[in-house]
């Protein structure tokens, strides 16, 4: 008690000394020369802020510097950090983000349509470099598609590009509902430990409004890796594993969604 007293003593001197002065100590004003006075004033003030801080708080003992240290580098990293998104921002954002993948990316798409069928499109765009960013990256892949009569040639497309490449995988989720735009699963994509997508959760094709979050936050993705996990991957239909193809599974899938379109018509 007897040391903190003493510490809350000084830095109360120093924090008077500077409001009434301005001044600031003389090891720091070699720092003057990049950067403004005024700027080096805020910087020292709020030290001695924090300082007034330590010295009240009924933790003294217990705080490490590494602490501080990790909680100001996590805020300045943007950790819990959430933005909303237009789908063109998405898609620029997505793109970046799985390019410095290290770990693995899950990925859902759920429209109704390919993205063949949206010309000139900010998706089209996308997808015309994303069977080179799957190659290129050291991120393994799972890519989860809603099968639908129109996505059927979009997903032959893909078993083409990716059959034998070893870091990615593709699997079907077969809703009964081929006609709407929306399914009840929320599509997900997830990067790394940290980086998630909530897409399409008021319209799937929008160019105006707001249409996808992006959250960083462990927390959270560890979160959306366990629904990802058990409520979708573990209930699709495996087609390529690992670069892997099923083609008994696929051939089978695909006669079952050509079939349930000739039953509506």
């Amino acid at each position: 008690m007897k040391s903190r007293g003493t510490v809350l003593a000084i830095l109360v001197l120093l924090q008077v000394a500077l409001l009434l002065t301005g001044a600031i100590p003389e090891w720091l004003s070699s720092f003057q020369k990049y950067v403004p006075n005024w700027a080096m004033v805020i910087v020292y003030s709020q030290v001695m802020l924090l300082g007034l801080y330590v010295a009240f708080s009924d933790s003294w003992s217990k705080l490490e510097l590494s602490d501080c240290v990790a909680d100001w580098t996590r805020t300045l990293a943007g950790v819990n950090r959430v933005d909303v998104l237009h789908e063109d921002e998405f898609y620029a954002d997505f793109e970046n983000k799985i390019a410095s993948a290290q770990h693995n990316v899950d990925i859902c798409h759920f429209g109704k349509l390919p993205p063949t069928k949206r010309p000139s499109s900010p998706e089209e765009d996308y997808y015309d470099r994303f069977h080179k960013a799957v190659k290129n990256s050291p991120a393994a892949f799972r890519r989860l598609e809603r099968i639908t009569p129109e996505k059927i040639e979009w997903i032959e497309r893909l078993i083409k590009g990716f059959k034998g490449v070893k870091n990615f995988s593709l699997a079907c989720l077969h809703d009964e509902d081929t006609e709407s735009d929306q399914i009840l699963p929320v599509s997900v994509q997830r990067i790394d430990q940290t980086k998630v997508y909530l897409v399409a959760l008021g319209e799937h094709y929008s160019t105006t409004g707001h249409r996808d979050i992006f959250i960083n936050s462990k927390e959270v993705a560890d979160l959306i890796g366990r629904y990802f996990e058990g409520r979708l991957w573990r209930r699709s239909i495996r087609i390529i594993d690992r670069g892997a193809f099923d083609e008994q599974a696929w051939s089978d899938l695909r006669g079952r969604v050509l079939q349930s379109r000739s039953k509506v018509s």
